[in-house]
């Protein structure tokens, strides 16, 4: 309402008479009001439902369930519904959200927006109380009455939460005992205290717990159909049910194996004997032993061993156990005397003549008894021998022989050991060390030597040495040593020896043909058997090679018999084959100086090779032996009696170098090149200082070739 709008009607009222009234407003307190206007006017279907919940009997059994329908939200609109000087129109509504149960076991609560709907549970509770949430809602449009006339306000919009709790009544259970129809017992097993009642029958309703005892037992001592009778009582009633069964027989028979059975090999037994007591049956009928083997077939040792009870209705036990196999009786030996050489070899076996035992698979172990003196071999003469025979369990039996030694009447004996001996090597020292497979009938430890033929290894070939063995008690015989002398180029198997050299040559050396012969002569290839000595060059074969004439590092293969050798063959460019005349050493005396000038003969450099030469002056010293300093071209004079000389090389013929200074410091100087069997010339010149007398001045020149 606008302000301007009362101001106008107080004028009005003002003339009209004398009345008065509040000049203020009451609108602020519409909103209050409003909430109770909306719960007044959903108070009405609500009471109903509350009626209901309260009034309605849950009913006994489960499932079943009550309803009750309201209008929708419980809405109600408010057509000038008049509170507290406001005037309110609209609708108003309860909006339930929430409804929870105190035993949801016995009442299980579902809504929509217009019903509930009750469940009847397991549970078994008298009295459920309901808790109701729900919000109270409204929408109105308000007036307010102002001097006995009607104004209108703000709008009101409103919600607020509420719980309502309601105790719904439920019809209590009474006991219902339902027998099964199929029940089944076993044939003289039947016992109440383990064969629970409860799972033969139904209990459908109760108060409280159940309890049972047994008024008349089945009679299960046979086959066939049969009644019990039992009692069942809650907190509140009991009753007698007759309870049907059909006597069966599903039991297998019952028996206890020992464990473990332990038999002695080769005795009979009965497998009657392997349980602790006779075996049984619920049908109390003799009962079937069925063994999954017979326990007289099994061998020593640990076996598993398996049984079956079946009783005449076919039912079937599986039992098992360990069988254990056991020899504890020694076996029956019989003994034998022997003979034997001196050193010869005697086993236990050699005093036995016969063993059997109750293991028929054996195998027997024989040996000397060690608490008995074991047999010497080499105690001439007649001696006591005692013996132990074991089967495989260990049992033992003892017994004693006799043994006979023959006196020692035979020599040591061994073979040659090939000896591999470079030219004008030495053989070993120790005869011992060349013969192999010593062998006597004494310990070969005792057995001595010594070369009565040193070998002569002066020369390529096969030869031998000569080692005499003895033994302690005098017997003797010659043992012939191979020996092999070859050169630091061989290599052998068992068979042959064979030698072979790497080489180097020019590549103008090497033929257009017949190549494989001219590899064997120039690798100078030979080749020996070793069981003869004799050389058999002719059989060495190249099997390959690469060869080209070339410059090159190049492998062939020589063979004989499975014996190969790789040489390394080395193949020079034929241009850098140089072959040059040149002064074996530069001496200048007395005789080339002349006036403190020096001039000394002409020397010659012949190129002998087929390729061009470039020469070169790599170096320049003055011998150890020289008395006089040589001094560079651009040093000072000297002066006085100083005895110094500066030299130099000039060209002569092929040659045509400029003037190079002969001095230790000057090196790599190029003279020329010279052409296949072209002479190149020099000369030396230079200056003297001092008086020549008594003095050497000897120079060492050297001079670099290379092939161009």
């Amino acid at each position: 309402m606008k302000k301007s709008s009362i101001s106008l009607i107080m004028a009005f009222v003002c003339i009209i008479g004398s009345l008065s009234f509040p000049t203020y407003s009451f609108a602020s307190d519409s909103g209050a009001t409003a909430a109770g206007v909306a719960q007044d006017a959903t108070e009405a279907e609500w009471n109903k439902l509350d009626t209901f919940l309260t009034q309605a009997l849950i009913p006994k059994k489960e499932g079943t369930s009550v309803s009750y329908d309201y209008p929708t939200n419980f809405e109600t609109y408010c057509t000038n519904w008049e509170m507290n000087e406001y005037n309110f129109t609209g609708p108003a509504k309860r909006v339930i959200t929430k409804i929870t149960s105190s035993d949801p076991n016995t009442v299980i609560p579902t809504y929509t927006d217009h019903s509930i709907n009750l469940t009847r549970g397991k549970g078994n509770t008298g009295l459920v109380q309901l808790d109701i949430e729900y919000d109270l809602e409204w929408r109105f449009y308000v007036e307010e009455k102002v001097g006995g006339i009607w104004y209108q306000v703000n709008d009101r919009i409103g919600s607020f939460h509420q719980t309502k709790s309601i105790m719904v009544n439920v019809s209590k259970r009474s006991l219902d005992v339902i027998p099964k129809k199929n029940n089944t017992i076993e044939l003289n097993l039947f016992d109440a205290t383990f064969n629970d009642p409860f799972n033969y029958v139904d209990v459908l309703s109760h108060a409280g717990t159940v309890n049972w005892s047994m008024e008349e037992r089945p009679i299960d001592s046979r086959l066939g159909v049969t009644t019990g009778k039992f009692r069942f009582s809650d907190n509140n009633e009991s009753m007698l049910v007759t309870v049907p069964f059909t006597v069966i027989d599903t039991t297998p028979p019952t028996g206890i194996l020992i464990n473990p059975i332990e038999l002695e090999l080769g005795q009979k037994s009965d497998v009657n004997d392997f349980f602790v007591s006779p075996p049984k049956d619920n049908g109390k009928q003799p009962v079937t032993i069925r063994p999954d083997s017979d326990p007289n077939s099994l061998g020593l040792g640990s076996h598993n061993f398996g049984v079956k009870l079946i009783d005449n209705l076919g039912n079937t036990a599986s039992l098992s156990t360990t069988v254990i196999v056991k020899d504890t009786t020694p076996p029956k030996v019989i003994s034998k005397d022997a003979t034997i050489d001196y050193g010869g070899t005697v086993t236990e076996a050699d005093f036995i003549d016969h063993v059997s035992d109750n293991d028929i698979n054996g195998p027997f172990s024989f040996s000397f008894d060690k608490s008995k003196p074991t047999p010497d071999n080499k105690k001439v003469g007649i001696q006591d021998v005692y013996l132990e025979v074991s089967d495989p369990s260990g049992n033992i039996t003892k017994v004693q022989a006799k043994l006979t030694v023959n006196p020692d009447n035979v020599a040591p004996t061994g073979n040659g050991i090939l000896q591999m001996i470079p030219v004008n090597g030495s053989i070993s020292a120790n005869p011992l060390d060349v013969v192999t497979n010593l062998q006597d009938n004494d310990a070969i430890s005792k057995i001595t030597a010594k070369y009565i033929k040193i070998p002569d290894t002066s020369k390529i070939g096969l030869t031998d040495a000569k080692v005499e063995l003895s033994d302690q008690n005098g017997n003797k015989s010659e043992v012939t040593v191979p020996v092999f002398v070859h050169d630091h180029h061989s290599i052998f198997d068992d068979q042959y020896v064979l030698s072979s050299q790497n080489f180097t040559v020019y590549s103008n050396q090497v033929p257009a043909s017949k190549m494989e012969e001219w590899i064997l002569q120039e690798s100078q290839s030979k080749t020996w058997e070793l069981s003869s000595g004799n050389e058999i060059s002719q059989q060495i074969k190249v099997i390959k090679h690469d060869v080209k004439p070339q410059f090159g590092s190049y492998t062939a293969t020589i063979q004989l018999g499975n014996l190969t050798k790789d040489i390394t063959i080395n193949i020079l460019d034929a241009k850098d084959l140089i072959d040059v005349t040149i002064p074996q050493k530069v001496i200048f005396g007395s005789t080339d100086v002349q006036n403190g000038e020096v001039s000394s003969p002409s020397y010659e450099v012949k190129n002998n090779s087929t390729a061009k030469l470039k020469v070169s002056l790599a170096k320049m010293q003055v011998d150890s032996s020289s008395t006089i300093d040589v001094i560079r071209a651009n040093d000072i004079e000297p002066s006085g009696k100083d005895e110094k000389v500066k030299l130099s090389l000039s060209s002569l013929e092929e040659f045509q170098f400029p003037m190079i200074e002969l001095h230790p410091s000057v090196a790599n100087q190029e003279l020329g090149i010279l052409n296949s069997q072209a002479v190149g010339g020099f000369q030396i010149k230079g200056a003297y200082y001092g008086k020549y007398q008594n003095t050497k001045c000897n120079i060492q020149m050297t001079f670099k070739f290379e092939a161009i």
